[in-house]
């Protein structure tokens, strides 16, 4: 980038404001974080963790087939989470973003009930947030280089 004085970079920086109405400057941002957290629910099925790191409470007894990991005997709740999208005719831009599971027992695992201990497999726990502080400061650089609207970032 080359040098600016004041004035230029805050005619830059207005000229990139105006570029986030249109909405499309964020979808890289709001897919990435979509991405992440799918990510982290993953990997946290797979180390049969919480967010934070916590070990979920083990089985009772191991599964038939000898199994021992929680919440994955077909992986159905592992791979039910999906990243749904509504984009505006308009602009083309995101209007709402949102991971979700259709699986309908998913609540009972992430809270718990009177005879299901919690296995908290959603949520931002330390590792998360710092991998979102990394994207949005990431997606901010690309932002005011203006990579963005250009398709990086």
């Amino acid at each position: 980038m080359p040098t600016m004085n004041p004035k230029q970079l805050a005619e830059m920086l207005r000229a990139r404001a105006r570029s986030l109405s249109s909405g499309v400057a964020q979808d890289a941002l709001r897919e990435r974080v979509l991405v992440l957290f799918q990510q982290d629910i993953l990997s946290n099925f797979e180390g049969s963790h919480d967010p934070d790191g916590n070990p979920w409470r083990p089985l009772k007894k191991p599964r038939a087939d000898g199994s021992k990991k929680p919440l994955i005997r077909t992986g159905k709740l592992r791979d039910s989470f999906t990243l749904l999208t509504n984009r505006v005719k308009a602009t083309g831009a995101f209007s709402t973003a949102l991971l979700r599971s259709d699986v309908p027992y998913a609540i009972f695992h992430q809270r718990g009930t009177r005879t299901i201990p919690a296995r908290r497999f959603i949520g931002a726990g330390k590792r998360l947030k710092i991998k979102l502080n990394t994207a949005m400061a990431e997606w901010l650089a690309d932002w005011i280089k203006g990579d963005v609207l250009a398709g990086g970032g």
